[in-house]
């Protein structure tokens, strides 16, 4: 409470202080006993003061110490984590490329094979189109001779067939059987480093609760210190109140003194602060009593919007209420809500529930989306040039998100193969493909094979994977025209 003073106040102090000083009897001797008193309390003050001040000193030094070597001890267990999850994904990155290698070189076993075996079923099927001519011309007597071997050719092209389709199988059960043996050694790894993991996380733990434990401790203690220096506190006010009763006399006229000096006051003022709670600045305000405290300036705080000023629980009105006091206006925030937008360029979610918005201080891991035929490259997140593959919103994240979604169009290994491979055409997805044409004396060309899957040269596809086909021909057959002259 400020107060105005004027020369008549000025006067009316001196006045009083000399009426004081003439009224008790032997004043002097009073004022050197209470001084006494005073340096002596002063005295026991200081002296506990100390004393309480090294204990606590060195509570907080063996709390800290313990805390800043089983810190470091974490840090050094999370490092060697680190370095476990690091050793994890090289092992099995070594094994899928060691899966893709024996992949690769099995389908390079099967396929030079297959190879094989379909030179030797064009040169039974060449043999067979030749029996077929040679019976045409044959006697009686030949027809049955070619009509064997024909059967054997027969029998020797399904023979091939099988043996064609029986190694597709093998290479089918040869990739299921690798992919089981390598996928049964990553587990193995994975166990053997989770096991790890676990063992050094368990560490971790235990750390945190000994921290845990020594700080409750400590609390603990220095609680008790606090109680023990309010006793002694508690003990000194007796003593000064045992003062305060041997001097009544003095301290009621100075009380007189102070009431005559509130009535001598031209004006009274109260000061009015504003606690923003975290929010910006705002200057505090000297206000006359009974008159209302001008508005200030709406404070602003990251993440938050502003509620009001408030007295406790209640909110302060500034149009209705009125200052008779010093009063303190506390900011009052709720956690501002946000909105998440996404632009996906014909992607979707696979998840349901999606964020659409968010409170600050959420934590909100945003899923990345799938598109068919495409490869997620990351979010552009509000514009920014950087990419970001797995984005996630943390407790000190705010304002509206804006994320666009980057796509690469993956692409495919078209190889053709005729006895070997002829030439391998990188096509995208969605790319209309019209294949290649090819020409053999003796043959129609039908186009090629998939599997059991004949695709026509003379139509376009799209693919969505890697393909190998295989090139299809049909003998030609010929008619012999005789004209024999009336023979």
């Amino acid at each position: 409470m400020k107060k105005g003073i004027n020369v008549l106040v000025i006067l009316f102090v001196l006045f009083s202080f000399v009426f004081i000083t003439s009224c008790g009897k032997d004043n002097d001797s009073i004022q050197d006993e209470m001084n006494n008193k005073i340096n002596l309390i002063n005295d026991k003050i200081a002296n506990n003061e100390s004393y309480f001040n090294e204990k606590i000193n060195s509570l907080t030094t063996s709390y800290e110490n313990n805390k800043n070597a089983l810190t470091k001890q974490n840090e050094e267990l999370k490092e060697e984590l680190n370095n476990l999850n690091d050793l994890l994904d090289s092992k099995v990155k070594t094994l899928d490329n060691k899966l893709k290698v024996e992949k690769e070189s099995l389908q390079t076993e099967i396929l030079s094979n297959k190879v094989e075996l379909d030179k030797q079923l064009t040169n039974f099927k060449s043999e067979y189109n030749n029996k077929i001519n040679d019976l045409l011309t044959a006697d009686e007597e030949s027809k049955k001779e070619l009509l064997l071997e024909i059967s054997k050719l027969e029998n020797s092209i399904d023979s091939i067939n099988a043996e064609i389709k029986s190694l597709e199988g093998k290479f089918e059960n040869s990739v299921i059987e690798l992919e089981n043996l390598i996928e049964t050694e990553k587990n193995e790894i994975i166990s053997n480093i989770n096991s790890q993991i676990d063992e050094i996380n368990e560490k971790i733990e235990l750390n945190n609760q000994l921290i845990s434990s020594n700080k409750e401790e400590l609390e603990t203690s220095l609680a008790n210190i606090k109680k023990e220096y309010a006793d002694m506190i508690l003990s000194i006010e007796n003593e000064i109140a045992a003062l305060d009763a041997q001097d009544k006399v003095i301290l009621d006229r100075l009380d007189a003194i102070d009431n005559l000096l509130d009535l001598l006051l031209e004006k009274e003022y109260f000061v009015v602060q504003f606690n923003s709670n975290g929010g910006s600045n705002i200057e505090s305000q000297l206000i006359e009593k009974y008159n209302k405290v001008v508005l200030p300036d709406t404070p602003t705080k990251n993440g938050y919007d502003f509620l009001g000023w408030y007295v406790d629980d209640e909110k302060w009105s500034f149009i209705g209420y009125s200052v008779t006091e010093d009063i303190t206006l506390t900011a009052k925030w709720a956690n501002s809500e946000y909105s998440i937008n996404y632009e996906l360029d014909g992607g979707l979610f696979v998840e349901n529930n999606v964020a659409l918005n968010y409170k600050y201080q959420d934590n909100v891991e945003i899923p990345n989306p799938v598109k068919e035929g495409h490869t997620f490259l990351g979010w552009t997140v509000n514009g920014s040039i950087d990419m970001v593959k797995n984005f996630s919103i943390i407790p000190t994240t705010y304002g509206n998100i804006s994320l666009v979604a980057n796509w690469q169009v993956n692409t495919y290994k078209l190889t053709y193969v005729y006895d070997k491979v002829l030439d391998i055409v990188n096509v995208e997805y969605g790319e209309e493909v019209a294949l290649k044409q090819l020409n053999k004396n003796g043959y129609d060309f039908n186009g090629w094979n998939y599997g059991l899957e004949l695709y026509s040269n003379k139509m376009t596809y799209n693919f969505e994977m890697d393909i190998c086909l295989y090139a299809n021909w049909d003998v030609i057959q010929y008619n012999i025209s005789y004209d024999l002259d009336g023979c």
